[in-house]
């Protein structure tokens, strides 16, 4: 392990690293031209792992992140820039052996708690704070992203049926606390900056909302009618007797 100190930034780096592949989230890093938004069907979780996938140990009880990372390079052979301002300490809990994919998957997770995450800069993994992310080195997609691995992204939410001006307020308050929420009235979408699961979140939230104000009504007037109809009248009880 070379531990070398670079722009003010820790680097990790194995030796191995030019033979290795780096668990990466699956899919394009940039906008996409395919069309979406919130009528779209929600994207599960991608399972990248197999039964034949080598599997090593990645359990930590309350380790400084740093000295995580630091095994994760090791583990992976990659290469991993660390900001300075990194602070904090991380547990992770696996009581059986991971592969590279989960203990990626676990270790994004564990660092977006501590509001730090990943993103990629050539064949390097950056990690940074999340607002220093949003202000750079973030992903911009068009598609709701894969659940995991957990990261900071910038999904373009185009609204088609409701607009953006009118739920920017009750979305905002949906969002995590490292989250933002910018809205762009000309192209009616909402421009969301956060973690992953919180966009799957706020995606699934507004397939509810985003639809024909029509279809609304006629769903409601139809239960307004049923509700309202008159009951059959009974019929008249028999007389019996004088």
């Amino acid at each position: 392990m070379l531990l070398l100190s670079v722009a003010s930034a820790l680097v990790f780096s194995t030796s191995a690293f030019a033979q290795s592949t780096l668990p990466a989230p699956s899919g394009p890093t940039t906008a996409t031209n395919t069309p979406s938004g919130a009528t779209a069907a929600p994207v599960e979780s991608e399972d990248l792992t197999t039964n034949d996938q080598p599997k090593s140990n990645f359990s930590f009880q309350n380790e400084d992140m740093a000295k995580v990372l630091e095994s994760y390079s090791r583990m992976a052979g990659v290469k991993i820039v660390i900001d300075p301002s990194l602070r904090g300490r991380i547990t992770i809990l696996n009581p059986h052996p991971v592969t590279l994919q989960q203990a990626f998957d676990d270790l994004s997770l564990a660092l977006s708690l501590e509001s730090y995450g990943f993103s990629r800069v050539g064949d390097t993994l950056v990690v940074r704070s999340a607002r220093n992310l949003q202000r750079g080195l973030i992903e911009v997609r068009t598609q709701l992203p894969p659940l995991k691995p957990e990261r900071m992204v910038t999904y373009v939410l185009k609204l088609k049926n409701i607009p953006a001006m009118g739920v920017n307020r009750d979305i905002r308050i949906l969002l995590s606390k490292d989250g933002e929420l910018v809205p762009d009235a000309n192209s009616n979408s909402l421009i969301i900056s956060d973690w992953t699961s919180n966009l799957h979140r706020v995606h699934n939230l507004m397939l509810e909302l985003d639809v024909p104000a029509n279809a609304k009504m006629k769903a409601k007037n139809a239960a307004a009618t049923s509700s309202s109809e008159p009951r059959p009248a009974l019929p008249p009880k028999s007389k019996t007797g004088n």
